[in-house]
C-alpha cells in the first residue's frame, strides 16, 4: 500500500502543475448587460427539486443573497412535476415532494415539466456519455440526474428570455441556485460590490467542492469548479446556464468519463468567462432532511493539506478496487479504464 500510495501521490504533484498551465486565448470583449444609465435588475434562477424549500431552504437564500443586493429581484422557477424522489446514493426512498412550496419565492414565472417527457429528449445525449464510463459509480444513475438539472438550469434561463421579451425590459445580473442547499454564509461584499460595478464577461462561484478528474482517472479535491451556485453579468451567465448542450464535447475532446466540476471548469475556459472564486459556503438538504456536506466537506482548496489527500486516497483505494471490479464490463472509450479511485 505504501509504495503504491506514493506513486499516485508523485502523479498528484506532476497533473497539479500541467492544470496550472492556462491556454492563452484571444481576449473576448463582453458587452454590458444593460446601459449604465438603464435601471440594473437581477433574476434568480431556481432550478431543481426543491427539498425542504419554504421552512428551510429558502428562509436562508433570502437572508444571505436576496437581502444582499442593492437592485430588484425577479425569481424564475422550473421544477419537475414530481411529488416523491428515490436516490440510493443520497439515502433517499420515496421522499415526499412539494413542488408547490415554490410558491413562497412570489417567482414571476414557473415551469413543470415531466420528467419522462426531458428523459426522452436527452436520451441519445445520455447514451453517448454513457460510452465514457461512469463516474459515480452507481450504473449512470447520477447522470442521469445531472441531465435532468442541467436542462431544468437551462429552462429557467428561458424563463427569464420570455420575461424579458414580453415586458421589454433587461436583466443585469443573474444568479442561479439550487432549490435544496441550506446557504451559511452571506453573499460576500467584494461580490457585491462588483455585481454592482457591472463587471462584464465575469461570474462568481463558491471555493469549496472543486473536485477535479485528471488524466489517471482519479478525482481529487481541487481543480475543478463548483458547479451549485454562481452569480454575475446576464451574458457570461448566459454560458454556465447552457452546460446541457456541450457534456458530449467534453468527453470527446478529452476522451475521458463526463464529470460536473471538471466540465464546468473546462466549459467556461472554452468560452472565455471570467471566474472569480468567493468564500462562500452552503450545505445540500436531503430529501429525508438530513444534512449531505458536514463541515469538513466544505474546505477550501487552500484548507486541504497534502497529508490529508494522501491518506483519504489511501484508506480508500481498496474498497474502491473492490467496487470496480464487480462493476459489468465497459465498451467503448471507457473500455480502457482499468480502474478509479475516488478521494
Amino acid at each position: 500500500m505504501g509504495g503504491a500510495g506514493t506513486n499516485v501521490f508523485g502523479r498528484w504533484r506532476s497533473n497539479a502543475a500541467a492544470a496550472r498551465q492556462v491556454e492563452v486565448k484571444e481576449t473576448i470583449h463582453w458587452p454590458l448587460s444593460t446601459p449604465p444609465d438603464q435601471e440594473r435588475r437581477c433574476a434568480l434562477l431556481l432550478y431543481g427539486l426543491p427539498k425542504f424549500f419554504k421552512d428551510r431552504c429558502f428562509p436562508t437564500l433570502e437572508a444571505r443573497i436576496l437581502s444582499r443586493l442593492p437592485f430588484p429581484v425577479d425569481v424564475f422557477v422550473h421544477t419537475y412535476d414530481l411529488h416523491e424522489t428515490t436516490n440510493v446514493r443520497n439515502n433517499e426512498a420515496a421522499c415526499r415532494l412539494f413542488p408547490e412550496e415554490v410558491e413562497v419565492a412570489h417567482p414571476v414565472r414557473v415551469e413543470m415539466q415531466d420528467q419522462g417527457v426531458v428523459d426522452k429528449v436527452h436520451l441519445a445525449q445520455f447514451n453517448e456519455l454513457k460510452r465514457y464510463g461512469d463516474a459515480w459509480f452507481n450504473h449512470y444513475v447520477s447522470l442521469k440526474n445531472v441531465l435532468r438539472q442541467y436542462n431544468s438550469l437551462h429552462r429557467a434561463y428561458k424563463l427569464m428570455e420570455l420575461e424579458q421579451e414580453e415586458k421589454g425590459i433587461q436583466y443585469t445580473i443573474l444568479c442561479a441556485s439550487r432549490m435544496d442547499v441550506l446557504y451559511l454564509d452571506n453573499l460576500p461584499d467584494s461580490c457585491v460590490q462588483s455585481l454592482a460595478q457591472l463587471d462584464p464577461g465575469t461570474i462568481f462561484v463558491p471555493n469549496f467542492h472543486e473536485w477535479e478528474l485528471r488524466e489517471d482517472n482519479l478525482i481529487y479535491p481541487t481543480g475543478g469548479m463548483n458547479d451549485r451556485f454562481a452569480i454575475g453579468c446576464r451574458h457570461a451567465m448566459r454560458v454556465y446556464t447552457d452546460r446541457v448542450e456541450h457534456a458530449v464535447s467534453f468527453c470527446r475532446q478529452r476522451a475521458r468519463m463526463f464529470h460536473t466540476e471538471t466540465f464546468l471548469k473546462w466549459h467556461l475556459a472554452q468560452r472565455r468567462v471570467t471566474v472569480r472564486k468567493m468564500p462562500f459556503r452552503f450545505q445540500r438538504i436531503r430529501g429525508s432532511g438530513d444534512i449531505h456536506d458536514t463541515e469538513g466537506n466544505l474546505a477550501t482548496s487552500a484548507e486541504i493539506s497534502l497529508t490529508t489527500l494522501y491518506f483519504a486516497m489511501s484508506l480508500r483505494v481498496t474498497a474502491t478496487s473492490a467496487l470496480c471490479h464487480s462493476l459489468p464490463a465497459r465498451t467503448g472509450p471507457a473500455a480502457a479504464v482499468q480502474c478509479y479511485y475516488r478521494v
